[in-house]
């Protein structure tokens, strides 16, 4: 039996015959009053993803985890995701996602 988690790479879910896509996206949001919003396609099903996600952006922008402030599966304001928390891909894809996004975002405030 093989098990596979987090649907990350494209080459798993073609071997597996998946039809879903395989990348995840996020946005990060410095506000004026210095705050940080957070946007993710993923959803929440109890597993804490918003402390997770909120905890990834915080340290790789150096700011205080209570500034930080995560929305998920919101489509008006989330990038679009068809796959959503399944197979314990939230943290792998989300986060990758939004530690790119954060670094890119300290880039460009340096």
């Amino acid at each position: 039996m093989t098990e596979i988690t987090a649907f990350a790479p494209t080459f798993l879910t073609q071997l597996f015959d998946i039809h879903w896509t395989a990348w995840e996206t996020g946005k990060v949001r410095i506000n004026e009053d210095g705050t940080v919003s957070v946007f993710s396609g993923v959803t929440g099903v109890g597993q804490g993803i918003e402390t997770t996600l909120a905890q990834v952006v915080a340290e790789r922008l150096g700011v205080p985890l209570d500034w930080v402030h995560v929305q998920l599966g919101d489509t008006a304001t989330a990038p679009y995701n068809n796959m959503g928390s399944q197979a314990s891909r939230g943290l792998p894809m989300a986060g990758g996602a939004l530690w790119t996004a954060a670094d890119r975002l300290r880039e460009r405030m340096h």
